[in-house]
């Protein structure tokens, strides 16, 4: 589907390896291949940039970042309600990347922003609003409910077009 998507509109083939390639730099989720080995005979190899961006078109065109998606805006609103919300946070949010009862509100609000600024190369792949990045990264200089509110109706839009 995707090399095929590929070939008809670029005109070139790409191999699977480097389709696999881009989705784990892109950090999509992937499966086990059946034929998988433990060890790798050879390094690597990663497609040249014109081959990357054919992969990332035909991963948008397919529509393959629809569950990334509710995934990351999932995040984000999470994230966002520990920075306004960090004592409250700690009763009712589990973070998996940091034991979020046992560190203080400063640290988790800390953390948290430090995962809304990584959050934004992603939202830049994934949407093709660009004012959405732009309110996300508002919403980190301003840190308030208005801006937060602002930021999950576009998150929203964006996701229910």
């Amino acid at each position: 589907m995707i090399k095929e998507y590929i070939e008809a509109k670029y005109g070139f083939k790409v191999h699977t390896a480097y389709i696999a390639e881009v989705k784990r730099d892109l950090g999509l989720l992937m499966y086990d291949a059946p034929n998988a080995v433990e060890e790798l005979k050879q390094p690597r190899k990663y497609p040249i940039p014109e081959k990357v961006e054919a992969i990332k078109d035909a991963l948008r065109s397919f529509d393959i970042f629809s569950d990334e998606k509710k995934r990351m805006y999932e995040s984000i609103i999470v994230f966002a309600q520990i920075v306004l919300f960090p004592a409250e946070a700690k009763f009712s949010l589990g973070v998996d990347r940091y034991n979020i009862q046992e560190l203080s509100g400063d640290e988790n609000r800390k953390n948290a922003i430090n995962d809304l600024k990584m959050a934004i190369p992603k939202v830049k792949l994934i949407s093709k609003d660009n004012g959405l990045v732009e309110e996300l990264e508002k919403f980190i200089q301003q840190k308030d409910e208005e801006q937060f509110n602002v930021l999950v109706t576009r998150l929203r839009k964006d996701l229910y077009k």
